[in-house]
């Protein structure tokens, strides 16, 4: 089973809780501004929403691996995609572009240690690479957008560490909205089988959607008004 897709069967996944993210309504509502949330969290919601998705997970995840609460971590910690990419040799673990992100590589790879999971190596500054901009297109080909918060060094970073087991293409990602309102790769790509994807056309670099093309993918594209 390989860990190189975004499409395939879930055996394992990792998540955390709201109550170790967000620790407390007010410790929450003294951190939304400055994450740039467009509104205070409102805690009981967000706690009942978890246990929700949690119950759908368990249905179709045969294990459930729960993030402890950690020291220099924040509200945007609940977000366990954003600071690794899983590879069938282990996890390769990032340094956040969101300077308030930064203590979450860390505590996840202590967790990984803890729990013997193989960690295939580290991007480090002046390096930095977000999750949200690594999508694999092919279970051998890594798209990673060159965005705000992902930096030239750390895709040069990521290359080495992947060696000759995978591809990693880069694709440099418009300004839109500036940084406050970062856009990542997945913002307008999200692949949902070994050849189609859903989009938004209008964000993805010229390049990507050829590079796509070529590879014969479908697309689900979404309107406007969504």
């Amino acid at each position: 089973m390989s860990s190189q897709n975004e499409y395939g069967t879930i055996k394992k996944i990792l998540m955390k809780h709201p109550k170790h993210a967000y620790l407390s309504q007010e410790n929450a509502h003294k951190q939304w501004q400055k994450l740039h949330y467009p509104a205070s969290v409102d805690m009981n919601r967000v706690m009942d929403e978890f246990e929700s998705l949690l119950e759908i997970i368990k249905q179709y995840a045969a294990e459930v691996l729960m993030l402890p609460e950690a020291p220099n971590t924040g509200l945007d910690s609940i977000y366990t995609h954003d600071p690794l990419v899983t590879t069938n040799k282990g996890m390769i673990l990032l340094n956040m572009g969101k300077p308030e992100r930064r203590g979450e590589a860390q505590a996840m790879g202590k967790f990984f240690e803890q729990k013997g999971i193989s960690i295939r190596g580290w991007v480090e500054d002046p390096g930095t690479h977000e999750g949200g901009d690594s999508v694999w297109i092919d279970e051998n080909t890594l798209a990673v957008g060159s965005s705000f918060r992902t930096n030239r060094e750390g895709i040069s970073q990521l290359k080495k560490i992947a060696g000759s087991d995978f591809e990693v293409v880069s694709y440099g990602l418009p300004w839109w909205n500036g940084p406050d309102e970062c856009l990542h790769i997945m913002s307008f790509i999200s692949p949902i089988d070994k050849d189609l994807a859903v989009i938004y056309p209008k964000q993805m670099p010229i390049p990507m959607r050829e590079d796509l093309d070529r590879r014969g993918y479908q697309y689900v594209v979404v309107p406007d008004s969504e």
